[in-house]
């Protein structure tokens, strides 16, 4: 343990072994010339960080926003646009079939026609019509557009 005399006050012990920057440098340094350069690069660099630090808080609380809008256009030059309707619905009904038909009137009506009703409608008969009604499961593969 060291003698009182020779033991560091406390600040002095802290500035030396402080990891902020410069403070440590001026209670190392060898001569009062030194110790005073970098107290005024540390006081330098400090005002610059102030300075700094200010004009960019003041910079962002005056909500300086800068717009320049400008239409120009003549309506004797502006094309035309091209217009495409598109048919929502997957299915192409001039591809169903009496049999199909007779399956899905019951889930698009809500009635379950018959078959001479599809008929009636202008669905061109098929090979099923003239069977006995021999109905085969929709395979809505063949019906998406």
């Amino acid at each position: 343990m060291p003698p009182e005399d020779e033991k560091e006050s406390p600040e002095k012990e802290f500035a030396g072994n402080t990891t902020l920057h410069g403070l440590n440098r001026i209670f190392i340094a060898p001569s009062k010339y030194f110790r005073a350069w970098w107290i005024f690069v540390i006081l330098a660099s400090y005002a610059g960080f102030g300075y700094m630090f200010g004009s960019m808080i003041y910079s962002y609380f005056t909500y300086d926003t800068i717009t320049d809008t400008r239409l120009e256009f003549t309506a004797g030059d502006l094309p035309f646009p091209a217009v495409t309707i598109c048919n929502m619905n997957k299915f192409d009904a001039s591809k169903l079939k009496v049999a199909d038909w007779y399956y899905l009137s019951m889930l698009l009506n809500g009635v379950q026609l018959n078959v001479s009703t599809i008929l009636a409608s202008g669905v061109p008969p098929d090979e099923t019509v003239n069977s006995t009604l021999n109905i085969e499961p929709i395979r809505m593969l063949y019906f998406i557009a």
